[in-house]
């Protein structure tokens, strides 16, 4: 990463930082459905409320660098409708394949919803003039001026993201994940809550998912 990003052309550092955003979406996937065998079938719905938060927040909010506040606001609304999604759904322990279902429906009734709200989203036109990320302080100016610099920025995001990503995967946690992964009735009658879990690898998903598309919408 670090000597392509000081030979590439500006055209290929905006295809390895798609890439480097997909793929800060692939970690929020992979520790739902590889670790804890919980299959989401609507990630797209956390990276468009990720990117439109952005957008949203960027365009409409007069602050002087309202980029912290996209950032973090995409983040927790990404819990928020994870947690809002698969609360009722674990604690009525909800078959897997209808826990699917409904990740997928949601993601469709947010597109949906995008997609006629012309006024706030512009509809299937989309959104234009989104700025680029302003991370200035008082003092220290940190604005981005071009896309060349938006490489280190995601590249940065994403390998912190999975360095921490490994860390929980390695931790007693991780651990208790990959065994309801493997025997979830088992680990229940070990003391533990399944339930309780699931929840929040859903809800670190979601801020993962989210804060991709928070990424995704300036690129």
């Amino acid at each position: 990463l670090l000597i392509y990003g000081r030979f590439a052309d500006p055209f290929g550092l905006f295809i390895i930082s798609s890439a480097l955003v997909l793929s800060l979406l692939a970690l929020s996937v992979d520790l739902q459905w590889g670790y804890t065998g919980i299959l989401n079938l609507g990630p797209a719905a956390y990276l468009g409320l990720g990117a439109y938060t952005y957008a949203l927040t960027q365009r409409k909010i007069s602050v002087a660098s309202p980029t912290y506040l996209a950032f973090a606001l995409a983040m927790v609304l990404g819990i928020v409708l994870a947690v809002a999604v698969a609360f009722p759904a674990f604690r009525a322990r909800t078959l897997p394949i209808y826990y699917a279902l409904i990740t997928l429906a949601v993601s469709l009734i947010l597109q949906r919803w995008t997609a006629v709200s012309y006024d706030l989203t512009g509809g299937s036109n989309g959104m234009t003039g989104i700025p680029l990320p302003d991370f200035s302080l008082p003092g220290l100016n940190l604005k981005m001026t071009n896309s060349d610099q938006f490489f280190p920025l995601t590249a940065g995001v994403v390998i912190t993201a999975y360095l921490g990503c490994l860390w929980l995967t390695r931790s007693r946690f991780g651990r208790v994940l990959v065994a309801i992964r493997d025997d979830e009735e088992k680990v229940a009658t070990l003391g533990y809550s399944v339930a309780g879990a699931k929840l929040v690898v859903a809800a670190i998903a979601g801020a993962l998912g989210a804060l991709a598309g928070a990424l995704y919408a300036p690129l």
